[in-house]
């Protein structure tokens, strides 16, 4: 609609403006419009599909781009009542299209700011569509997001302590992603599973999984994959002593998300750092490393580094018996 139009409808109380600048129905406009709806499915799914076209399109973006642009994951966050009804939606109708345009901002936007809980859930909605349909991907972009939503449901998963269920997503989508030779997917599986051997304290596997991972990560030219499964090694690395490697590790990371502007990352290999610098006893490093992360992600209002990052801090700070 044109501001002239949304203005008309202003004065005759059929809309209101909130205090952000958007535009909202009036509460008994909305309910007389679901009756109108209930009273016309016709209506009512036209209407669905304009919506699930107009998210779909917005929101339809790659991870290395998320990654750079911050206003592109804030515009998602300010949305997500509204993308979160398109996703389910399509789950529901089973339209694999929109979701597949959907998917990188939905699984980043939990990946970087949660809740995990609400991400897991939908996301292993569309893995269990994906497990009921008898048919095989009908192209390669299907096969790869068939592949990629496993990993993702992994990765949310694993910060919830699912880690039964996170090892078979993860080894789902490590075989899904083979024949693709789907190198983001295959590194970020072998991550997943590095995590996984990390809280069970395995910590050799740790670091061959994790050096599997920054291979596939590096062959593809995968930065913010590289980046990742950088800090990853560097941890499994620090708790077998091998603190020289762990610094080279996290450095390499660290000036790797800084040549690429991957401002979403940078907090979080701070905050990996800050560890690495407690771990090898320099408090004054780990505290100082560790707030520029955290005054980083507060710019960006990115919430789940944020909590992650005071834990990072606590954690550190026991660790030298200073907390």
């Amino acid at each position: 609609a044109t501001p002239a139009i949304l203005w008309a409808l202003i004065d005759q109380s059929l809309l209101k403006q909130t205090s952000d600048g958007r535009f909202e129905l009036h509460e008994l406009v909305r309910q007389y419009g679901a009756t109108q709806f209930a009273r016309d499915p016709q209506a009512a799914t036209q209407c669905r599909q304009r919506y699930i076209a107009y998210y779909s399109t917005v929101v339809e973006t790659d991870a290395e781009e998320l990654m750079r642009t911050p206003s592109k994951l804030q515009f998602i966050q300010q949305e997500l009542p509204h993308i979160r009804l398109t996703w389910l939606w399509c789950v529901e109708q089973d339209q694999l299209a929109p979701i597949i345009r959907l998917s990188e901002g939905v699984f980043l936007h939990f990946m970087a700011n949660g809740p995990m809980q609400e991400g897991w859930d939908l996301c292993y909605a569309v893995v269990e569509r994906i497990r009921r349909w008898s048919t095989p991907p009908r192209d390669e972009r299907e096969a790869r997001f068939f592949a990629m939503a496993h990993v993702a449901t992994a990765y949310l998963g694993h910060y919830q302590g699912r880690y039964a269920e996170v090892m078979q997503l993860a080894h789902e989508a490590i075989t899904r992603a083979e024949p693709l030779a789907d190198g983001r997917v295959l590194a970020m599986g072998y991550g997943i599973l590095a995590m996984v051997t990390f809280v069970q304290g395995e910590y050799a596997e740790h670091e061959r999984l994790c050096t599997l991972a920054l291979g596939y990560a590096r062959s593809g030219g995968i930065s913010y994959m590289v980046a990742v499964n950088l800090a990853f090694l560097s941890m499994g690395l620090a708790v077998q002593g091998k603190i020289a490697a762990a610094h080279t590790a996290m450095q390499e990371a660290l000036q790797l998300v800084q040549k690429e502007r991957l401002v979403y990352l940078e907090g979080y290999v701070l905050s990996e750092f800050g560890l690495i610098y407690a771990m090898s006893g320099d408090w004054a490093l780990a505290d100082g490393t560790t707030q520029q992360g955290l005054q980083l992600n507060l710019a960006l209002n990115s919430s789940l580094n944020r909590g992650y990052q005071y834990a990072r801090l606590a954690l550190a700070a026991e660790a030298l018996g200073e907390y």
